[in-house]
């Protein structure tokens, strides 16, 4: 988008210095960017497509890319190294229009020089090598493709990717539009004055804002919309609403995206080599563009793999139909993660059990309850525990809920929500009944947080859901040392969990007179001891029994009647 300052803030200031700019920035010749690669320069008429492969290797996919011009702007080097970096990882070749820019040209120039340059270099190639692609203003011209495609019978690859798509220019949704406003302020970016949106209304615009498809795609109706899309946004980025709301709208037409959001990150992250977010992206791009899991999308698919495996070693214990059934079907390489010992897995799967048993209990108290999963990663406790009649939610960030859409569909009294747990906005989204039970389910979630945030979290859930239930697991200190030492033995990477309790019952309700204990289970209580266990086996559960070092605890916050929610 346009960044200005303030004393450009007029539409007459803006094409002041937008064409001043214009006339000093040198348009990046890619050919210059790499030994390796071949630039081939495609004519149709006088608009110009860059052709960009690999120097002595067949290319695969087909990306028809379309970057961001801030409306304005010829294409920046970071963005062409970008495109350069997916040409190696990926193994494709990339088609690059060049489009028509404002303010000598409006968006029906530009999207019209992108349908005929598509048309022109893609028609012929089977339609499941290619990807559709774009950036910033660029995605918005692909989702205006993708949408005038269907109009015109042209043929639409099955992905369009979409980096920090801008896909309103008219922003005629004030709300949206006020809170974006606030977080430009907060970024100091003045990307958003009264002269910047005259400006592109005039300019960009033009004789086009009766036509949703082409000023505004994420606004038009998506029922005949094509392909799958994958769509990835930072929450720093002032445009991150568009990102959020064109993937709520997919959602209500049956379509589920693969929506990667990153916590910090702003509007061109992606194009920042050096940024660990980028990297991780473009990770996800190579498994996602060669139809392999093995570059990333296996770590997520870890903890399916290990509920597999649990479920073959101790099926009395714990019993995960889906993961075995999944890993029966799909194989997958796992280098990163080392073999747990007899007892860690002894554990984990006592874990898996408990937290279930605990939610079959509240179902049977509260059989037409509301169930929020918090943290729920690629979990289907929901199928485990199903009564019939319970409506669940199931909330993780957006990157996991993309791989969890990969893995397995919601029913249809199953709910997605893809935010940060620590983002409590997601309590808007909770719906429940007065007095039929609402219960947090917090497996592998709290013990990242330490004993305040823990305390602070509680709190808010008592003064929003009063009477509300809170299942969580919770170490005491020599459980959480032990696993310290264990994992820095084995040299295993992990995240340093803060939270620990010696005494659950006795501190959690001198944090509050109104919360009540109802249970603080040791996880190994219910286990009987198999006469095939070796001796080390039996010595460490013995110990384990003893010390009682993992516990899963529910507790009541205030009465049962929850607030008043609407």
């Amino acid at each position: 988008m346009i960044n200005l300052l303030d004393r450009h803030t007029t539409k007459e200031n803006i094409y002041k210095y937008v064409t001043a700019k214009k006339k000093v920035l040198r348009e990046v010749n890619p050919e210059k960017l790499g030994n390796d690669i071949k630039v081939e320069t495609l004519k149709k008429g006088n608009d110009i497509c860059y052709h960009i492969s690999e120097i002595g290797k067949a290319p695969g996919r087909k990306i028809f890319y379309i970057y961001d011009s801030s409306y304005c702007y010829p294409m920046r080097i970071n963005e062409w190294r970008f495109i350069i970096d997916l040409v190696k990882d990926v193994g494709a070749e990339f088609f690059v229009p060049m489009y028509p820019l404002t303010p000598e040209n409006s968006c029906e120039n530009a999207i019209k020089c992108v349908t005929e340059l598509y048309k022109e270099f893609i028609a012929g190639f089977d339609m499941n090598e290619v990807i559709l692609m774009g950036s910033g203003v660029g995605a918005s011209l692909a989702l205006s493709l993708n949408l005038i495609a269907w109009q015109e019978g042209i043929d639409i690859p099955g992905l369009t990717a979409l980096i920090s798509p801008v896909l309103d220019s008219e922003f005629s949704d004030e709300e949206i539009l006020n809170k974006m406003k606030e977080k430009a302020v907060k970024l100091k970016k003045y990307m958003l004055s009264e002269g910047t949106l005259q400006f592109l209304r005039d300019y960009w615009i033009k004789d086009s804002g009766d036509r949703h498809d082409y000023t505004s795609p994420m606004n038009e109706k998506l029922n005949y919309i094509s392909g799958d899309f994958l769509v990835v946004s930072g929450t720093e980025d002032i445009y991150n609403t568009h990102a959020r709301e064109f993937c709520r709208h997919l959602y209500d037409v049956g379509k589920k995206p693969y929506y990667f959001e990153y916590t910090g990150a702003e509007h061109d992250f992606i194009f920042n080599r050096g940024h660990s977010e980028s990297k991780h992206i473009r990770k996800i791009f190579k498994d996602l563009f060669t139809g392999s899991r093995e570059t990333i999308l296996n770590n997520y698919m870890y903890e399916v793999k290990r509920r597999g495996e649990l479920t073959k070693k101790y099926p009395e214990i714990f019993t995960d139909e889906i993961a075995t059934k999944y890993l029966a079907k799909n194989r997958i390489w796992y280098k990163k993660y080392k073999k747990s010992s007899e007892y860690r897995n002894l554990v984990e799967a006592s874990v898996y059990h408990d937290f279930d048993e605990a939610v079959r209990l509240f179902l049977m108290e509260y059989p037409e309850s509301t169930v929020v999963y918090l943290g729920c990663s690629l979990d289907t406790m929901f199928e485990r525990v199903d009564n019939g009649r319970v409506m669940w939610y199931n909330l993780d960030s957006p990157g996991r809920i993309a791989v969890r859409n990969m893995y397995t569909s919601p029913n249809e009294r199953e709910k997605i929500i893809d935010i940060s747990v620590n983002d409590l906005t997601w309590f808007d989204e909770i719906v429940c009944e007065q007095d039929k039970g609402l219960l947090f389910v917090c497996r592998n979630t709290l013990g990242y947080f330490n004993k305040n945030e823990v305390r602070q979290f509680l709190a808010r859930l008592s003064e929003r859901f009063q009477g509300c239930n809170v299942l969580f697991e919770v170490n005491n200190h020599i459980e959480m040392m032990s696993n310290k030492i264990y994992m820095n033995r084995i040299g295993q990477e992990y995240r340093v969990r803060k939270f620990y309790l010696d005494d659950p019952v006795s501190t959690i309700e001198s944090w509050d007179p109104g919360y009540s204990v109802i249970s603080a289970k040791p996880v190994l209580d219910g286990v009987v001891q198999s006469p095939g266990w070796n001796s080390r086996l039996k010595f460490i559960f013995y110990v384990g029994r003893r010390v009682q070092g993992t516990r899963i605890v529910r507790v009541r916050l205030g009465y049962e009647k929850f607030a008043d929610l609407y």
